[in-house]
This record gives C-alpha cells, sequence and structure tokens, in this order.
C-alpha cells in the first residue's frame, strides 16, 4: 500500500467521491478503497468537513460524505442572494405548501398539499442544503428551482416552514466540543445544540433527554434548545416508554382542567340518569376481551325465544353522557383522537375517572350504556333492531381463552373451575356459539372472507422487559365477538 500525505489524500478522496456519486462514503470507505495506509484521521476529516462548508461536498449522518453535483452547488450558492428581500417575500407568496419528508441520505421530498397538487403529482426534490430550517415532517413553503427532465421531477428549495411538528426532540445525550448535544432518536433529524436548561451531570453521555427547541437550523449551523430533563439509561422500559410517548406526540399526561372535570363526575350514575333509560339490570350482561385488556367498554346478551329465535343484546359505554361537547374533557379527547395501547400499559384518551370507571363496563356496577336490541329468527336472520340507551349491570368479565374453553370438549381441573364459577351464564355462551355459527355461515353463503391473521403477543419480564413473543391463537370466542 502507499503512504499518502494528507493534502494528496484529500484530493484522492474528492476525485474518489466524485466518481462514486451518489454513493456516500466513510472516511474508512475512502482510505480502503485509495490503498491508503498511513494518513492523518482528524487532518482529513476537516478538510473533508471544509468542504462541505463550501458546499463542493455534503455530510450524510456523522461520518458519510457525498460529491455535490455542480447543478447543485450552483443553485445553492447562489439562492440566498439571487433576489432582493422584497422579491423573496413576493415569491413566498406565490410559494408551494407541502409537507417535508427527509431521508437517509440526506435530501428529501415536498409532498404538494392544496390546489398546486393538481400541477405536481409527484414529490418536489429538495436537494440537501437546501431545506433551510426545514425538519422531517415539517409543513413548509417551497420554491421551484428547476426541472430535472432526466427524472422528471421538479427541483425545489425551501423558502419557509409554516408549521413545525418538533416543538420537542427525544434523544441520547453526548459531548461536542462546544459541550452538550442531543441526537434524536430518529436518524431523520439533526443533532440538536443544547443551550441551556438543565445542566447535565459530567456521566450524562448516552442517557436518554428531552429537549426543546429554540433555535431553528440553517445550512450552517445545527439547531438548538433548552434541555428540559434526563428521563433515564436507554435500557430502562420505563424510558423507553416515555421515548416512544415523546417521540410520536403522546400526552401522557392530562391538563388540570380535564382531570378537574372528570374528578367532579360521580363514581357511579346518579338516580335520575338511571331512571331516563331502560333498566336492563336484570338482564346476564357479560363482557368478554383479552387477558390484558384494561377497559371494558363493550357487554352482550343473549335471550332464546321460544320460536327458536334469539334476541341479542349488544351494548356499549355511553361515554357522550359524559363527555359533554365544548367541555375540556372533549377537547382534549379531540386531540389524543383515540387510546394507545403498549404491551405492558395504555395512554387513555379519558382520564382513569372515566376509561376504568364511569365508561368501563366492570362487573357488579350500574353503568350507562348505547345498546342494540337485535331480534334472530331460528336460522339465523334479523327480523328486527333498534337502538336505545339503557342501564346495565355486568355478571361477569371474560376472557375469550375462558369461553373457548368453557364451550370445547376439553376437561382439565382449571376448566372445570371456570364451568362450575360461571354455570348460571354457560347456557347463554352455548347459544351465543349457534347464533355466531349461523351468522358466520351467511356471512360465507354471500361471498365475505374469514381473514385468520395473525396477532403477536410480547411477552414482559417482571422489570418489564421483553422476553419473547409469539402468536394469538384465535378461537371461537374471538369470533362470537366479531
Amino acid at each position: 500500500m502507499a503512504t499518502v500525505e494528507p493534502d494528496v489524500g484529500t484530493d484522492a478522496v474528492l476525485a474518489l467521491l466524485e466518481r462514486r456519486a451518489p454513493r456516500p462514503l466513510a472516511i474508512q470507505e475512502m482510505a480502503r478503497l485509495l490503498e491508503l495506509e498511513h494518513y492523518d484521521r482528524k487532518q482529513l476529516r476537516a478538510a473533508l468537513e471544509a468542504e462541505v462548508a463550501s458546499q463542493r461536498l455534503r455530510r450524510i449522518g456523522k461520518t458519510r460524505y457525498q460529491w455535490v453535483r455542480d447543478v447543485e452547488a450552483r443553485a445553492t450558492r447562489t439562492a440566498a442572494h439571487r433576489r432582493p428581500a422584497a422579491r423573496r417575500a413576493k415569491a413566498r407568496g406565490r410559494a408551494i405548501q407541502g409537507h417535508y419528508a427527509r431521508v437517509r441520505a440526506g435530501y428529501g421530498f415536498v409532498e404538494v398539499l392544496g390546489a398546486a397538487a393538481d400541477r405536481f403529482p409527484r414529490d418536489i426534490l429538495v436537494p440537501a442544503g437546501m431545506e433551510g430550517a426545514a425538519l422531517h415532517g415539517d409543513r413548509v413553503e417551497v420554491e421551484i428551482i428547476r426541472r430535472d427532465e432526466r427524472a422528471r421531477r421538479y427541483v425545489g428549495r425551501v423558502t419557509a416552514v409554516t408549521g413545525s411538528v418538533h416543538a420537542q426532540l427525544i434523544g441520547a445525550l453526548e459531548r461536542s466540543r462546544a459541550g452538550w448535544r442531543l441526537r434524536p432518536d430518529s436518524e431523520l433529524l439533526p443533532p440538536v445544540e443544547v443551550l441551556g436548561g438543565v445542566e447535565p451531570p459530567r456521566d450524562a453521555a448516552g442517557r436518554i433527554a428531552r429537549v426543546r427547541l429554540t433555535r431553528p437550523a440553517t445550512p450552517t449551523r445545527p439547531p438548538g434548545g433548552e434541555l428540559v430533563e434526563i428521563l433515564g439509561d436507554p435500557d430502562d422500559p420505563e424510558v423507553q416508554f416515555l421515548s416512544i410517548a415523546f417521540e410520536h406526540g403522546l400526552a401522557v399526561e392530562f391538563p388540570p382542567e380535564v382531570l378537574a372535570e372528570a374528578q367532579r363526575l360521580p363514581a357511579d350514575p346518579a338516580a335520575a340518569d338511571i331512571d331516563a333509560r331502560e333498566d336492563l339490570r336484570h338482564l346476564p350482561f357479560v363482557t368478554i376481551d383479552g387477558e390484558s385488556a384494561r377497559d371494558f367498554d363493550d357487554a352482550v346478551c343473549l335471550e332464546p325465544q321460544r320460536d327458536g329465535g334469539c334476541r341479542l343484546w349488544v351494548a356499549i359505554a355511553d361515554v357522550s353522557h359524559y363527555v359533554r361537547p365544548g367541555s375540556a374533557l372533549d377537547a382534549d379527547a379531540a386531540r389524543r383522537g383515540t387510546s394507545v395501547y403498549f404491551p405492558d400499559r395504555a395512554i387513555p384518551m379519558l382520564p382513569p375517572q372515566l376509561s376504568t370507571e364511569l365508561c368501563s363496563l366492570n362487573p357488579g356496577r350500574d353503568r350507562l350504556v348505547m345498546v342494540a336490541d337485535l331480534r334472530y329468527d331460528a336460522h339465523g336472520r334479523r327480523r328486527a333492531a333498534r337502538f336505545l340507551r339503557a342501564v346495565l349491570r355486568s355478571r361477569a368479565r371474560l376472557t375469550y381463552t375462558q369461553v373457548a374453553a368453557i364451550l370445547s370438549q376439553t376437561d382439565t381441573p382449571q376448566i372445570r373451575a371456570w364451568r362450575s364459577a360461571l354455570a348460571e351464564l354457560i347456557p347463554q355462551l352455548h347459544h351465543m356459539h349457534v347464533l355466531m355459527r349461523r351468522l358466520y355461515a351467511h356471512r360465507v353463503a354471500g361471498g365475505s372472507l374469514d381473514l385468520d391473521l395473525p396477532e403477536a403477543l410480547i411477552d414482559l419480564s417482571e422489570e418489564g422487559r421483553s422476553v419473547g413473543v409469539r402468536l394469538l391463537q384465535r378461537n371461537n370466542a374471538h369470533r362470537l365477538i366479531e
């Protein structure tokens, strides 16, 4: 192998990058391809960073460098000086709105929104260095620079960020020459300089932290922000949960005004609310869910009829009775959109007073519900239906495993114990199974598909760490509720 002086090595590396364009190369890979036995890595890296600053190269991630085509370099160097400020402002008024998405190679695309989308059926290419202050996922204004005839795609540059989705970022702390910085979990986001806030301890490197952005990025300077809190070790399950929640903008806690509204609600429905509804507390409603279910918002009951048909009651918690339009509960639920489930917990859409109490059909508790009253004949054809507001009292919280075992021919000590404890409900479960088979036959005869798609269940240790993955076995109890 040849020994090459650092300055000669830099020229050789630049020529190599130009030949290998658009593929980015790491310094170690460059040295291997050029057969450099001895070289000053620090000096070579500094020289490459200087080329990045002059926009001859672009850095991809931490260690890879990519040759910038002449047309891109010229466009980047002249973009800021192409017109006076007044003309740039006027151009922004005509700019195209869209969502910016970055890729790992360093460049990005803008998905055009609004009326202009008809004129741009393909996303607009934004070369690296032309994204301005935009981060992955932001809503931006983009200005067309040229049309790439070969790729049949327009090329543009971001002129303004009109909607940022990154008020704060989660990532690992690391030391830099200037102090501390945070490297986000997502590879599509740049490192953030820590400009203030909580003072990290000396051993904070590698810990997961949260930063609030206070300074936008520029082509030559990364974004900056204040350190809000240090969450902890990246291997801690609690830290991993918080990282995922913050990364996806999931609100872990409820605002004080929402909690205050929830705390003013009663533990059980008021007598006046019950009197205004149809009383179904005499019917043997049951809930059937998975073993890991945390709230029970639907229940079923079946009454056999003398003509061989049946009357099926399907109830769901009447959340709207408590969450009124215009309330803080309603506004917060609209922002959340849904409950989010993790292997060991859930982030509910509503506070616990509702999600696990008033709007959860817990056994032995009066609960307000919306009910579908469905009448079927002996062949499983629906003959009548009505919908009503009612109150019920669930008899039992059953699981799919329990119901499938009770309905099976298997006999074990555990199954015998279940059958003994649930003796009053077993006839109803058998009638439900008969109706399920009749309804299933009608579905198949009508051309319906029964997609038995596998669902993964994650097994956790006592510390909350993943120790295995297994497939959920779908059984007749699942089909019964479906």
